[in-house]
């Protein structure tokens, strides 16, 4: 169960992660 909250985790912080990095590649 601790495993599975964990992976969720990681996976958002990846998630807005990339979408910040294409936000900030993408201004000019």
């Amino acid at each position: 169960m601790g495993q599975w909250k964990m992976k969720k985790m990681i996976l958002g912080v990846g998630k807005a992660l990339g979408s910040l990095v294409t936000a900030f590649l993408q201004d000019p």
